[in-house]
C-alpha cells in the first residue's frame, strides 16, 4: 500500500487517517515517511439499544 502511495505522490505525502482505530496504519506511514505531515482522528459513534443514534 505504501509503495503505491509513494509512486503516486512522492516521498513526502500528506496523510489524513479518519477513524484510525489502533493507529497501526499511521504508525506504518510515519516509519516509512518520517517527514510527512500526518493527522489522525479517532472517533466513536454510540448507538442506543434500538440501533439508532443516541438521544
Amino acid at each position: 500500500m505504501l509503495d503505491m502511495v509513494e509512486a503516486l505522490v512522492g516521498p513526502a505525502p500528506k496523510a489524513l487517517d479518519l477513524a484510525c482505530g489502533t493507529g497501526s496504519i499511521p504508525d506504518r506511514v510515519l516509519r516509512r515517511f518520517p517527514e510527512a505531515p500526518q493527522t489522525s482522528a479517532r472517533t466513536r459513534i454510540c448507538r442506543n439499544a434500538g440501533g439508532g443514534p443516541p438521544h
